[in-house]
């Protein structure tokens, strides 16, 4: 796991209102952080945009803690705090699937596109490169 100070303000911090894009469950007990879901505001990036969509990112819950439906309550709470006209994921895990289904979220994939760069004729992120970089199916 790497930590980058940077990415974190960049993707996460509210220059509005000087807090951190992040939804914490503590422990009433001894004021524990158990769970936390991060979210990242469609207004984050383009400050005219007035309609609430909340795109979720790093959502645990610690595996020590014996609190269920703990992750359930973070995002119900962004929820009723921030009336999002939408709540989505993009690249989620598999595993938060049936989770997302019982809340009552649609479930849907994205068809990926990409241009290949034709200066470049090493990849690294593509795999099984065919070499071809025009389809005249598009």
């Amino acid at each position: 796991m790497g930590i980058n100070q940077v990415l974190i303000e960049w993707q996460h911090y509210n220059e509005v209102k000087k807090q951190f894009n992040f939804v914490i469950g503590r422990s009433k007990k001894d004021n524990q952080i158990h769970g936390i879901l991060g979210f990242i505001p469609n207004s984050h990036f383009d400050k005219k945009i007035k309609q609430i969509d909340l795109a979720l990112a790093l959502w645990k819950v610690r595996e020590d803690v014996k609190a269920g439906g703990l992750g359930i309550s973070l995002i119900r709470f962004l929820e009723v705090d921030l009336k999002p006209r939408s709540v989505y994921g993009i690249g989620i895990n598999p595993i938060v699937l049936p989770i997302y289904k019982y809340m009552g979220f649609k479930i849907g994939s994205m068809s990926h596109y990409y241009i290949v760069n034709t200066k470049k004729k090493n990849f690294n992120l593509i795999s099984n490169f065919d070499g071809i970089y025009f389809n005249e199916k598009l």
